[in-house]
């Protein structure tokens, strides 16, 4: 599995991954779906921008962007943050 995600949800990666290793399609699909706001949104922007923006806002300073990267726009990054939040992802918000 290449996954995006996983650099920020791993164990719920992981969770769907075994789900599906154990042929429990069900719960693979449901943990997929579950996740799917979240993968989505990791791919409005170019990889790896929004992956690394998350992982900023999530409080782990990877740093910024070097040419021809950069900065997300800003309304990308408020919908990043929202679903970041809706996840409870970012420290101190709910």
């Amino acid at each position: 599995v290449i996954s995006v995600s996983a650099n920020i949800v791993p164990g719920k990666v992981k969770e769907m991954i075994t789900a599906f290793e154990d042929c429990d399609r069900t719960r693979a699909l449901e943990l997929h779906q579950k996740l799917e706001d979240l993968n989505k949104v990791l791919f409005v922007e170019t990889n790896p921008i929004p992956i690394k923006t998350a992982m900023n806002l999530m409080g782990f300073n990877v740093g910024g962007f070097r040419l021809p990267l950069c900065e997300m726009a800003k309304h990308n990054q408020e919908k990043l943050a929202a679903v970041l939040n809706s996840y409870q992802l970012i420290p101190g918000k709910v």
